[in-house]
């Protein structure tokens, strides 16, 4: 996930290469927007490639996307950091 935030740094991506992923075209059905059921149900399905596509999709060169992308990876890393076994979450003690 490193390489793929790195990589993500370097340059804006189209629409058309982000869709090059399967899981984008359900992610995002229309330019400038994410479907929150879709990101839920993605996240909990595979946590690690959601946030991996939302690292490539914060640099997309529609900057609503791009930002979406960036606030929405933004708490999905926290709520895996919350939820992580010995981050002393009081619902797991």
């Amino acid at each position: 996930m490193v390489r793929a935030v790195a990589e993500a740094g370097r340059r804006t991506v189209s629409r058309k290469e982000l869709e090059r992923n399967p899981t984008f075209g359900r992610l995002s059905p229309e330019v400038g927007e994410l479907d929150p059921d879709a990101v839920e149900q993605s996240f909990d399905d595979d946590p690690d490639t959601l946030l991996e596509l939302l690292a490539e999709a914060a640099n997309a060169t529609d900057p609503v996307l791009a930002a979406l992308a960036r606030r929405l990876a933004a708490r999905l890393v926290l709520r895996l950091t919350h939820h992580a076994p010995g981050t002393g979450d009081a619902s797991t003690t």
